[in-house]
Formats: structure tokens, sequence, C-alpha cells
């Protein structure tokens, strides 16, 4: 009987040691800032950090609150690229050169264990067509989905700054 006890403490070491998934993903900070009543796009911005190499691929919120979420990134550029955002009302721009945003469509890649910021100027989750403005207080749920890792939903409170 006491061979049998040793052998099940083993045998739940070694699994608590492989993890359940639940640590795979953190997600830190999630906000989105207030839009004003006729703004019809808004943005998600959180600390995201992966235990092994993985890429996040997608992103997703309610209805409710968009018509869908995308990956994207803002970058500096010499002329009007096709298909990303000019960015020029909202963000300093270097002499000749014009900040622009883009979608991911192929997802990020992420490194283990470095976190990446998404933040106002960089990284972040568009949300295109908002189906209400966003109000300081809201919050609203957002899925992150990855190549490897489990999907992991967070909660992003609305609000005038970063928390």
């Amino acid at each position: 009987m006491q061979r049998l006890g040793s052998v099940l403490l083993a045998a739940a070491i070694v699994l608590s040691a492989c993890g359940s998934g639940d640590d795979d993903v953190t997600v830190a900070d999630a906000w989105s800032r207030a839009s004003a009543p006729t703004q019809t796009s808004g943005a998600v911005y959180f600390d995201l950090t992966v235990a092994d190499d993985d890429t996040l691929v997608a992103a997703s919120v309610p209805a409710s609150v968009a018509v869908e979420a995308e990956i994207h990134e803002v970058v500096m550029v010499d002329d009007s690229s096709e298909g990303s955002h000019d960015m020029s009302t909202d963000m300093d721009m270097d002499e000749g050169g014009q900040m622009r945003m883009q979608e991911l469509s192929d997802g990020l890649a992420l490194t283990g264990g470095e976190t990446v910021s998404f933040e106002p100027g960089g990284y972040h989750v568009m949300l295109p067509e908002l189906a209400a403005p966003l109000e300081v207080g809201d919050e609203f749920e957002l899925t992150l989905e990855f190549a490897s890792a489990d999907d992991v939903t967070v909660t992003v409170t609305v609000s005038e700054t970063a928390p």
C-alpha cells in the first residue's frame, strides 16, 4: 500500500511538472481606450508572454463589441502602402516618414519567455467597425488564438489611459 502511495505521489509530481497549459500564456493589463461617439474603430493593448516559441494567429471579440478583431502593428513607411491605415493624426512622425498600421495576416511570431507589449504606436489588436462607442468602465472579453498554445480569453477594461 505504501508503494502505491509513492507511485501516485511520483505521478502527481511528473504531471504537475508538465503543466496543465494554464501557464503557457500570460496576458497582463488588457485595456482599451475610450472612443468618441463617432469613432468607428478601437484598439486593445496588453502585455503578452508565452512559455515556448509560438505564433499569435488570431484575436476575436463578441459581435456586441466589434465586427472583428485584427492583429496589427504600426510601422514607419516612406510611401502610402496599400492596405494600411494612415496614423499621421495619432502618431509622432520622423522627418520624411509616415506612421501606418498594417494587419499581421500571418500572425505574430512570439519568442518563449519574452514579453511583447501591445501598446499605442506598436502592436495592438484593432477593432474595426465598433458596434457601439467604448466607454470608460466598460469591460469585454478578448480571445487570443495561438498556433500551439490553447486559446486564452481575457477581460479588457476600457479606460482613458493604460493601467
